[in-house]
């Protein structure tokens, strides 16, 4: 399994395709290629706040083909499960000195 995150998705809608990560992602086994709900809010998010009104509807259209059409039946949800072992996950990889919140700004 595969899961794609919200920084290698919008690298399929920019106007000039990044050719490695398109080739790579051609070369996967389609059936094995997911993203999450959490990537969809992402991206949504950063269209919906974007200036460029004249090109809102064309990226909505495209991130609809990827979500609905393309990942249709291969978005991760996020739900209380999810969000426990997120949490486990994370207090694993704290690192004892400092942990992560002393490296934020």
């Amino acid at each position: 399994m595969i899961v794609l995150d919200t920084n290698v998705l919008p690298e399929l809608l920019c106007p000039r395709l990044q050719h490695k990560v398109v080739g790579w992602l051609q070369k996967q086994v389609r059936s094995q290629v997911f993203t999450t709900a959490i990537s969809r809010g992402e991206m949504l998010f950063g269209v919906l706040i974007s200036p460029a009104r004249r090109r809102r509807q064309q990226l909505l259209e495209e991130m609809r083909a990827i979500f609905d059409i393309d990942r249709r039946g291969r978005v991760l949800s996020y739900e209380g499960a999810a969000a426990n072992a997120h949490a486990q996950l994370a207090a694993r990889a704290e690192p004892k000195a400092g942990g992560w919140r002393s490296a934020m700004p």
